[in-house]
């Protein structure tokens, strides 16, 4: 176990410069602390490249925020890489608020890209009044952000019914390619399952078995603009599955079918041969097969990179 009475900036630091970290696993560790926890790895400043970094099975206990799961920025300034990385079977716990596996603070106007990743059956304890930014994470960006082939799957928030999956996660993105499947909550939640900030172009999308309570306010609610094509919202909680808040949302391409997963018992979320969702996703997007895309995190360019 370890223990700390400070601020925690993670088992690697780099206050300025480029990043770079590539195949790293973090399990059966527990951390604790009565200060604020910065992720597991922490960058002050620059281009950042992580590849193949697991944060698994692991105890986080902070009294006050936890800023990240596998990475935190604070400072930003730099291109952002991440590819092929997850968090996975977590138990985390705050007193204040939750940032979710990254949260890239003030990266400006650079590029963010998140690759094939994985946030799957982690569980959230918080205190009465806290705030939770997602399992995602918070990005505030007001560059280009990607984020293609996407798990978020099996999460549970324990705390005061501000249950979400992704908030606040740039103003810029292309959204390509995930699976949001059977995330819970204890209490009804007043946060809708994803909060879009700006501009975000959606494709290919599983949206499947969440359920955070009747007094969910809703699926996606968008601030800006939302371009919504070939999603399947299959049995999510919530009171309306889109909404717009200021913003202006096209949706086009809708489904609700069971996605016949592979096996949901261990978050294998690879299609059955006889899956509904197969080859239906945007023909400007192909798998590796040449087909178009198969809708979830297992379609499009790389579906086959896990």
């Amino acid at each position: 176990m370890l223990e700390l009475t400070s601020n925690w900036y993670g088992l690697f630091f780099l206050g300025v410069g480029t990043f770079t970290v590539q195949g790293l696993d973090v399990w059966d560790g527990s951390f604790t602390g009565t200060s604020h926890s910065y992720g597991t790895l922490y960058h002050g400043e620059g281009d950042v490249l992580m590849e193949d970094v697991h944060v698994w099975d692991n105890q986080f206990d902070f009294y006050q925020a936890i800023y990240g799961l596998i990475f935190s920025e604070e400072d930003g300034g730099g291109d952002q890489i991440h590819r092929r990385s997850s968090a996975v079977n977590n138990t985390v716990t705050t007193g204040t608020s939750f940032y979710g596996s990254y949260s890239l603070d003030d990266v400006d106007d650079s590029a963010v890209v998140l690759e094939n990743i994985r946030v799957v059956g982690n569980t959230l304890q918080s205190g009465s009044e806290h705030s939770n930014y997602g399992w995602l994470g918070y990005v505030d960006n007001e560059g280009s952000t990607t984020v293609h082939n996407l798990v978020i799957a099996g999460n549970h928030d324990d705390g005061s019914g501000k249950a979400t999956l992704v908030s606040s996660f740039g103003y810029d993105v292309d959204a390509q390619n995930w699976d949001l499947v059977n995330n819970t909550a204890s209490e009804a939640s007043s946060k809708p399952m994803v909060q879009i900030p700006g501009d975000w172009t959606v494709r290919n999308w599983n949206v499947v078995d969440n359920g955070f309570g009747t007094d969910f306010t809703t699926g996606i609610v968008a601030d800006g603009s939302l371009d919504i094509d070939y999603v399947n919202w299959h049995e999510s909680t919530a009171d309306g599955a889109f909404e717009d808040a200021d913003g202006d949302v096209t949706v086009t391409n809708l489904w609700s079918v069971d996605p016949l997963y592979a096996d949901l018992a261990s978050w294998d979320l690879t299609l059955q041969e006889t899956s509904p969702v197969i080859d239906v996703g945007d023909p400007g997007i192909l798998d590796a097969d040449g087909s178009a895309s198969d809708l979830g995190a297992h379609g499009g360019p790389l579906g086959a990179s896990w």
